[in-house]
């Protein structure tokens, strides 16, 4: 075997290892973190429908009885840390990021909800990938409302101001959506449309901050009582990001939630008219304060 393919091999097998080692402390505080929730609270589904889909910031936190929650609100909010590896076959991208999250559920008098959050992306794109600009960091403010319109239905918006750093230079913008839920027991399905203005979104795929339209479904289901909930979720887009033609695309993705959203595992696949097909798998874990 030639001498550059051995060390393809050697860069690739460490690879793991170097990635491990860089959040290594981060997961250890998590684990650490654990141990301060009481064991009652996750025992009370004290989460409830927490994460919601990954991609859904309108389903933070519970969404009432009508949904199978326990209806139990965290006083001081909710936090999440995932990690997620990204990979873009045919541009032969790949690289790991860091999702932090932190939202404050609000219940109103009149029974709505409203959710302000936060969250920061971080990641360790290579030289290739800020190359074909990639964003290497975004950060996202925003907040949410919720009402209920009928015995199991309910419908939101949401809107937020988004910062991403592409080759060293942040770019603004912005995102607005509407969503509906339908709630039969302990399922919810949800139907949602947002509006991009020059905003990174949840998915780093786009070599500039597009402009345009998604349009995403979820389902949320329980497995057995008590166990894992599995959430699948689909979408399209088409969104303009000064190129010559439209970027499409689509995605179609699964979370499966653990203790009432304590852990949760999750993977994506999608192809994209500009970076053609590109997967995503990660886990993260959420602590209620």
């Amino acid at each position: 075997m030639p001498c550059g393919g051995v060390a393809a091999m050697t860069s690739l097998s460490i690879y793991p290892y170097k990635l491990l080692k860089k959040f290594l402390p981060v997961v250890c505080v998590c684990l650490g973190l654990l141990l301060l929730v009481p064991r009652a609270a996750t025992a009370q589904g004290l989460f409830g429908n927490s994460l919601g889909a990954p991609q859904s910031y309108l389903s933070l936190g519970n969404l009432g009885a009508g949904c199978g929650d326990s209806g139990l609100v965290p006083s001081l909010g909710l936090f999440s840390a995932g990690y997620n590896y990204n990979s873009y076959s045919q541009a032969g991208i790949g690289f790991s990021e860091l999702r932090l999250m932190y939202t404050l559920p609000l219940l109103l008098d009149n029974g709505d909800a409203v959710r302000p959050y936060v969250l920061a992306y971080i990641t360790n794109v290579n030289d290739s990938a800020q190359a074909f600009g990639l964003a290497d960091a975004l950060l996202r403010f925003g907040g949410s409302w919720r009402t209920k319109l009928s015995e199991g239905f309910w419908v939101g918006a949401r809107g937020e101001y988004d910062a991403t750093r592409r080759l060293g230079k942040w770019y603004s913008g912005g995102q607005a959506a509407i969503e509906m839920f339908q709630c039969v027991g302990r399922d919810t399905a949800s139907l949602r449309v947002t509006y991009y203005a020059e905003s990174g979104g949840d998915q780093l795929i786009f070599p500039q901050s597009p402009t345009g339209y998604e349009v995403a479904l979820w389902y949320a289901h329980d497995l057995f009582a008590c166990g894992p909930r599995l959430m699948l979720t689909a979408s399209g887009y088409d969104f303009n990001t000064g190129g010559s033609g439209d970027q499409r695309g689509w995605n179609m993705g699964a979370n499966l939630r653990f203790a009432g959203g304590l852990f949760s595992l999750n993977g994506t696949v999608g192809h994209d008219s500009v970076i053609l097909d590109n997967y995503t798998v990660g886990a993260s874990c959420t602590l209620a304060f």
